[in-house]
């Protein structure tokens, strides 16, 4: 969906066009829904900018739009959407409960362990890799629990920020094995 979506000022942001090439529609069709949409006038004058040619639509613009399509695409899109809601559901019910901050607490413990790990065990260890690592357990976390696009840490769940521990601790090991010169590609389970 990258193709979607363009920045202009610090806003995200799509155009019918796009919409239409995307979902494969013809433009003038996208126009029409857009101008049809039951919502009320100021929903439509925020999130819907009329040119002569077409229209700029904002996230929530597109979001509204979108939910009415039908199709793989449109499916898809949905699907994430749903994916994306009840990760923020299960987040706020998750982060009131103790099991959550416990996880939080062990997972800090492990992370500043797997740094310092890293620190004393490499020699002339960047900044930057430190944020490897950690990018590193993010996505693995994200994949693991099926969020193809990267949770993070302070976004995941307790069950996450536990795999997340586990994870970390694996990419520091590899990390400092390849820095002490180990090939880590001969390495298997």
């Amino acid at each position: 969906m990258k193709e979607l979506v363009e920045i202009r000022g610090a806003k995200a942001v799509t155009t019918s066009i796009k919409v239409a090439k995307y979902f494969g529609k013809e433009h003038d069709l996208v126009l029409k829904e857009i101008s049809e949409l039951d919502c009320t006038d100021k929903f439509k004058s925020d999130n819907f900018v009329r040119t002569k040619e077409y229209y700029t639509m904002t996230k929530d613009g597109f979001t509204f739009l979108v939910m009415g399509y039908k199709g793989k695409k449109a499916s898809r899109f949905k699907e994430e959407y749903i994916k994306a809601f009840n990760l923020m559901e299960a987040l706020a019910i998750n982060k009131q409960t103790a099991e959550y901050r416990q996880a939080r607490i062990e997972e800090k413990a492990v992370s500043k362990k797997q740094m310092d790990n890293l620190k004393n065990s490499c020699v002339g260890i960047k900044p930057f890799q430190y944020m490897k690592a950690n990018t590193i357990a993010d996505k693995a976390v994200s994949l693991k629990f099926g969020y193809p696009k990267m949770i993070k840490k302070n976004d995941m769940t307790s069950d996450m920020l536990k795999e997340r521990g586990v994870i970390l601790e694996q990419t520091t090991s590899l990390m400092i094995a390849k820095n002490l010169g180990v090939n880590i590609e001969s390495i298997s389970d």
